[in-house]
């Protein structure tokens, strides 16, 4: 299990309470389950409701040097998510089917795990208002995963 403190913190400095928890199931030495359950509040002055969401991601973790959880990873995975928001001049629920892959590298000392990795993947709504009309990169999607756990 894992924990992204680099996503909180930035989240948290910019009026985002984001909490995502990574399980890694291993297969074998060369693939692995990739399960992440996330939940976001956005909060502040720049947010012009109150906006919480839900969701989560499964991937199949790849290590193509047959080392299991540690050192080089792929993972390609889909991601779920569904945000609703309102306020007095306002109702939003959107829901969002996101492909994206991430490449990483995973370090494991005893039973402490750190994993730095990217990614980019592409943001599908599949229902409610396009959020993305207004965005410099329109629905594509950036990511950046240092996350920190235990490993069993």
């Amino acid at each position: 299990m894992a924990f992204n403190p680099l996503s909180l913190a930035v989240g948290l400095a910019i009026g985002i309470f984001a909490l995502e928890l990574d399980f890694q199931i291993a297969l074998n030495d060369y693939l692995a389950f990739d399960v992440v359950p996330a939940f976001a509040y956005y909060y502040g002055d720049w947010v012009e409701a109150d906006i919480m969401g839900g969701g989560g991601s499964l991937g199949l973790r790849i290590a193509p040097m047959g080392s299991g959880l540690r050192k080089l990873y792929i993972v390609p995975r889909v991601m779920l998510l569904h945000v609703t928001g309102e306020s007095e001049t306002m109702s939003m629920s959107v829901t969002q089917l996101t492909p994206n892959i991430e490449v990483g590298y995973a370090w494991i000392w005893g039973h402490f795990l750190l994993n730095t990795g990217g990614g980019i993947g592409y943001n599908i709504i599949v229902s409610g208002d396009d959020i993305y009309e207004n965005s410099t990169f329109g629905n594509v999607a950036f990511m950046l995963n240092v996350s920190i756990g235990f490993a069993i």
